[in-house]
């Protein structure tokens, strides 16, 4: 599929609710935009979303849904107004972006700044937005962009890509006696913003603005987030989407990087989308594999197929599958699901006051979430519920707290250093914030605390693997030459080895998270090994080992003439076997130059000299 900008817009459509036909696509713009009917069918049925409540107000949310081979992203903005002239007394109608590229905090920003007029002006905004789009300059991985969107201007920090997909390998490498298979018994563990001004208009398809708007300083949560730009979602705020729930953050972290699936339920679209998005983040800098939809209706193509999968194998060896969804028919279409996020359904009924000394712990820090008792009424709250694998979701009853349903033993523990680091809410910030559209500077520190944290817990979690990525040793006794293969010389990865070299770790060399029993955090790398972000991310960490060394390399062979290549490392001449070694060695290196998209032809001159030089010389020897 041909993207049409630098920026991934598809097409901007809207969507409403008719009586006779029920969600329609109204329009897309361009009309000629490349999106099947089956694409423009999921269009329509995701961006209004179901609830219960019939809230009035206006909701933005995403949601991923399959096109062709690939997917696509909906950001979402939608208003529900009471209208008695309506035959269902509401008027609801959504703006959607369709993209290629997740750019969450942008397209949101976006949406902010037209929505409101959108809903003044109608559907010729979409042009107007479309083209608008088109003219932005290309995204620079790394920086903070301002961004000119119907006469003001919108922040954006573009993260810093590196995307792990087999049509991006460009060098096939396959290291001997290498295995990532892991035996059953190792995955076992013990117990098993800104808003557009009324001056602002659409002619002709085109904003018009009254005056030039003077570009806005970066927002305070950019600010903080861009002192460390990382991948896709690390916009999503952790303490944001999951405040209340901070506890449970280092079981999701498990579920995540161990490639569990979870159902994310809540009864509104903006907060199971964002929960999707900040689960599938928690494990950054690893790549997210598994397939994620952050908003998910019933009516979804792709729901009967999911469901006659679960039905079949009761969600055993079922993909990695994160699901956000507001419907709780989901808890009895897929009451098997290995695990689930329950955001409250149920309103909370009145309770006193939490008197000040025991003013918000975090995550209820002091209660405990195994197998126990109820709590009591106005005591801690318990988040956690481990379940048995027969257990349907469909008989867990509801309620006005929060919960997480998992069939999983724990594996990692919270951090109560990190918990109590988190700043409390501050009334008068957040009036302040909320009247100039940013975020109040306690939910940006705690988002940015809880960011930090969980990439350094990842990181610290991969630093057994780093022995991989490096020089090894000369086991084979290669002869090194200007165009050896640096993979000769890697550590083959053996997962039955590996994992018993985590026996020898010491606790105190490992995160608080990850002091648990041997046991545990051999279970724990275990399922990240056999889970499907692990081999792809361990692909491309191999891969930036063998770019590095062959950058090395190239600039080497640029010093070297014919001459010299012939010469080994004693300064001795090469002999018969070794200048056959070389020049297939050299003829690899050609062809590979050749097949990349943009071969370097002077470097690839400079190696057919030395195929010459070499080839001659072994017609002397074999005289």
């Amino acid at each position: 599929m041909e993207t049409l900008n630098t920026w991934g817009v598809v097409a901007i459509a809207s969507v409403v609710f008719d009586i006779d036909v029920g969600q329609t696509l109204e329009m897309v713009y361009p009309l000629e935009a490349n999106l099947s009917p089956e694409a423009k069918q999921s269009i329509a049925y995701l961006a209004l979303p179901h609830s219960n409540r019939h809230e009035e107000g206006d909701t933005q949310f995403t949601f991923r849904f399959r096109h062709a081979s690939s997917f696509l992203y909906g950001f979402v903005l939608f208003r529900q107004r009471k209208d008695e002239t309506r035959t269902r007394g509401y008027f609801q109608k959504s703006i959607v972006i369709v993209t290629t590229t997740p750019f969450i905090a942008l397209y949101e920003r976006v949406l902010r700044v037209v929505g409101p007029l959108y809903f003044q002006v109608g559907n010729p905004l979409l042009e107007a937005l479309y083209d608008n789009i088109v003219q932005w300059p290309a995204p620079v991985a790394d920086s903070t962009m301002l961004l000119p969107v119907a006469g003001t201007f919108v922040s954006f920090v573009v993260p810093a890509q590196v995307p792990i997909d087999k049509s991006i390998t460009q060098r096939r490498w396959s290291i001997e006696r290498e295995s990532f298979n892991v035996n059953e018994e190792d995955l076992v563990s013990h117990d098993e913003e800104e808003e557009a001004t009324a001056e602002v208009s659409v002619v002709d398809g085109k904003f018009i603005a009254p005056h030039s708007c003077v570009p806005p300083q970066p927002l305070f949560c950019d600010i903080l987030y861009s002192q460390d730009a990382g991948v896709l979602f690390e916009s999503v705020g952790l303490y944001s989407t999951f405040e209340g729930m901070e506890l449970c953050l280092w079981d999701l972290w498990q579920l995540a990087i161990t490639g569990e699936s979870i159902i994310m339920a809540a009864p509104s679209a903006r907060v199971c989308s964002q929960a999707v998005l900040g689960f599938t983040s928690l494990i950054t800098p690893v790549p997210y594999k598994g397939d994620y939809r952050p908003y998910f209706a019933l009516y979804e193509s792709d729901f009967t197929s999911m469901a006659k999968v679960h039905d079949t194998t009761k969600c055993l060896n079922f993909p990695t599958t994160t699901l956000g969804t507001t419907n709780p028919f989901f808890f009895k279409a897929l009451k098997y699901w290995p695990n689930t996020l329950v955001f409250p359904f149920l309103d909370s009924p009145q309770r006193p006051a939490t008197p000040p000394s025991h003013k918000k712990k975090f995550g209820f820090l002091h209660s405990e979430t195994e197998e126990s008792g109820e709590p009591e009424e106005h005591g801690p709250v318990r988040l956690r519920r481990r379940i048995k694998k027969s257990t349907e979701l469909d008989t867990i009853p509801d309620s006005y707290n929060p919960m997480l349903l998992t069939r999983c033993s724990r594996l990692v523990q919270p951090d109560p250093t990190i918990l109590r680091q988190l700043v409390e809410t501050q009334a008068a910030d957040e009036e302040e914030c909320h009247k100039n559209g940013d975020e109040a500077p306690y939910i940006s520190i705690n988002n940015a605390v809880l960011r930090k944290h969980f990439k350094h817990l990842t990181e610290q979690f991969l630093k057994p693997f780093e022995p991989y990525f490096g020089i090894w040793s000369n086991h084979l006794h290669v002869a090194p030459t200007p165009y050896m293969d640096i993979t000769l010389f890697m550590k083959p990865f053996v997962a039955s080895e590996f994992l018993r070299s985590i026996s020898s770790i010491s606790s105190t060399k490992l995160p608080f998270a990850l002091r648990t029993s041997r046991k545990k955090l051999r279970a724990l790398y275990a399922r990240f090994i056999a889970a499907p972000h692990f081999q792809p991310w361990f692909a491309a960490r191999r891969n930036e080992c063998v770019a590095a060394f062959d950058s090395v390399l190239r600039g080497l062979r640029e010093t070297i003439d014919g001459k010299a290549i012939l010469t080994e490392p004693n300064g001795n001449e090469m002999d018969i076997q070794s200048c056959q070694k070389l020049k297939i060695q050299i003829q690899q290196t050609i062809e590979m130059e050749q097949s990349q998209s943009e071969p370097d032809q002077h470097h690839i001159e400079l190696m057919q000299a030395h195929l010459e030089a070499v080839t001659k010389a072994i017609e002397l020897k074999s005289k």
